[in-house]
């Protein structure tokens, strides 16, 4: 029974006995189970066949008629709502009251001058006898005690008259006998009123997908042969539940941090506080739907969500800082495309360009945890780093041209002074040479006009030789 459905369904088969195969769990049944979610009050309803197992089970579920399932084996299920109150627990599997419902000749034996519930419990203590066969009922009552410590007997007399009883569960009421109702109406009350919502060891209560948890578990167990233990049952729903239970508290803590978390953070300590406070609102979650206190698991798979998120919060403060330094740089790039630094004291005016775009930087809002460990802008930028060598290499190559081009001028200014002084020499050597050339030229003159004067006189001798007279002949005008 659950406080959950509105109304109740058809009985259900929960475990089937297949002859030759044992007993088996049906899955449509643990599909029903498992659409329950809130605490479940089981009553569990056993007899002979053809006993008014399903007339009780369709009455304490609010149904007058129903159809009856006396011909088929197996464990039966009927989901309801419960109409008792569901404050006190307990921590056993199955039902830890026995609700003995019998008829008046049944108890008449052990003493017939006890009341109804004295002689119940009069007859499940009273030795049955010696024979191997008497220990074993013995043995049958002594587990009644010790499984079911508080036991209550219901008396019911014959519901209807003999031809009546092989359609009780369509016999209107009034047909029935006003007894059998009454006492019917007590059962019924008793069980509304006492029943408690199941739960396990560490008071966890038990829903409908946990039961259904639990009958696979004892059907495994004794189908493998061996003997059905609480505190296996509950080891291995408690590992099933609370996987579960891990998953879907791992699951809100990732939706209320993605929710919440505005990555990047400025700072890795107010990531830290929203986790502590998701951690918390989840734990919240996890505990109340963990069977047993298995935090450690829980804290491990919130702890590994938050390295997610701490790597992604460092992603994303990354690329922020890297679109930032991008958008900054853009300006830079565009006056060094322009050759703006590449002039005398180029180097400098980067530099200082350079520590500006620095400042720029440090006052952007927004940049997260990574800002200041690797992309600031000083040490980001393989083009920044190229660009910045290559004005120093230009201002260096710069600086060893100027002093080429100064030893060149100088150089340059000495030729020049030995042209001038080969030139002035040569300007002095033709000047003598044409000096040279004119004494030359007048001491040919000299030289020719002496010459002529030679022959001038030579040729007044001949003159002169040839005017003398003969030899011997003695002119008186030539002796003084």
């Amino acid at each position: 029974l659950t406080a959950q459905q509105s109304a109740p369904g058809d009985p259900i088969c929960l475990v089937e006995n297949h002859t030759g195969q044992g007993l088996a769990v049906r899955q449509d049944a643990l599909q029903v189970l498992a659409n329950i979610t809130q605490p479940v009050v089981v009553v569990a309803i056993t007899a002979l066949c053809r006993s008014g197992k399903s007339y009780l089970m369709n009455r304490l579920a609010g149904r007058r008629t129903g159809e009856g399932k006396g011909g088929e084996g197996g464990g039966w299920t009927l989901c309801a709502p419960m109409l008792g109150f569901l404050s006190s627990v307990d921590q056993w599997l199955t039902s830890t009251v026995l609700v003995w419902g019998c008829r008046d000749a049944e108890l008449s034996r052990p003493a017939p001058g006890a009341g109804r519930q004295q002689r119940a419990e009069l007859w499940l203590f009273c030795p049955a006898g010696s024979s191997p066969e008497a220990e074993r009922y013995d043995l049958l009552r002594e587990c009644i005690r010790q499984f079911f410590p508080q036991r209550r007997c219901f008396v019911f007399n014959l519901p209807a008259s003999v031809r009546d009883l092989q359609h009780l569960e369509e016999l209107p009421e009034h047909r029935m006998e006003p007894e059998f109702l009454r006492q019917l109406e007590k059962f019924c009350c008793y069980i509304w009123e006492s029943s408690r919502a199941k739960s396990i060891p560490g008071g966890c209560k038990v829903t409908g997908k946990m039961l259904g948890t639990l009958a696979v578990t004892y059907v495994d167990a004794i189908q493998s042969g061996a003997v059905p233990c609480l505190e296996s049952a509950v080891t291995a729903l408690a590992e099933l539940h609370n996987s579960a239970a891990v998953r879907e508290a791992a699951v809100l803590y990732q939706e209320l941090m993605e929710q919440r978390a505005e990555l990047p953070t400025e700072t890795a300590e107010e990531l830290l506080e929203l986790h502590e406070q998701c951690q918390r609102e989840t734990l919240q979650l996890f505990a109340e739907r963990a069977i047993t206190a298995d935090v450690e698991r829980f804290r491990l798979q919130v702890e590994a969500a938050r390295l997610q998120f701490c790597s992604r919060n460092e992603e994303a403060s990354r690329e922020k800082c890297t679109a930032a330094l991008q958008e900054l740089r853009s300006e830079m790039e565009q006056r060094i495309g322009d050759g703006v630094y590449f002039v005398p004291g180029g180097h400098r005016l980067f530099l200082g360009d350079q520590q500006a775009l620095v400042e720029r930087y440090r006052a952007l809002p927004g940049k997260g945890v990574k800002v200041g460990r690797g992309a600031a802008p000083e040490k980001g930028g393989k083009k920044m780093h190229w660009m910045e060598h290559r004005i120093r290499g230009y201002e260096m190559a710069k600086k060893k041209w100027e002093a080429e081009r100064e030893r060149d001028a100088r150089k340059l200014h000495w030729l020049e002074g030995q042209i001038h002084e080969y030139m002035k020499a040569k300007q002095e050597w033709e000047a003598e040479r044409e000096r040279e050339v004119e004494r030359l030229q007048q001491m040919e003159d000299q030289i020719c006009r002496y010459e002529e004067e030679l022959q001038l006189r030579k040729r007044l001798g001949e003159e002169e030789e040839e005017k003398k007279p003969p030899l011997g002949v003695w002119s008186s005008t030539d002796v003084q």
